[in-house]
């Protein structure tokens, strides 16, 4: 099978290849490209400013590290799945399991 005309430069070449009508637009976008990334880049630092880099880690252990006030408790958090109520959620199990004896207390046992 071969390549469509093209309406533009008459010649068959296929939608995903250049147009050779436009290479010279083409070639000048690039070129105006890499010249835009060339001025981008950032500046080189200065040779004579050296970042401090500790050489060792730091000293603090999890005891002496000041609490983390972003942190959420754990009731208050958003997670898929069943809510959280409270410090210790009961699963389906425990609900169920807490209604039958409550509903056992109330109603007058036959045995």
């Amino acid at each position: 099978m071969d390549a469509p005309r093209c309406m533009v430069c008459n010649t068959r070449h296929w939608s995903t290849q250049p147009c050779p009508a436009f290479a010279d637009v083409a070639a000048e976008q690039r070129r105006q490209q890499i010249a835009n990334a060339a001025v981008r880049q950032t500046p080189i630092p200065d040779a004579t400013k050296v970042p401090a880099i500790p050489a060792t880690k730091s000293n603090e252990t999890p005891a002496t590290k000041p609490p983390n006030a972003t942190k959420v408790a754990a009731a208050t958090k958003v997670k898929m799945g069943r809510p959280l109520i409270g410090d210790h959620p009961m699963t389906a199990t425990e609900r169920s399991r807490r209604f039958r004896e409550r509903k056992a207390l109330q109603t007058p046992s036959s045995q």
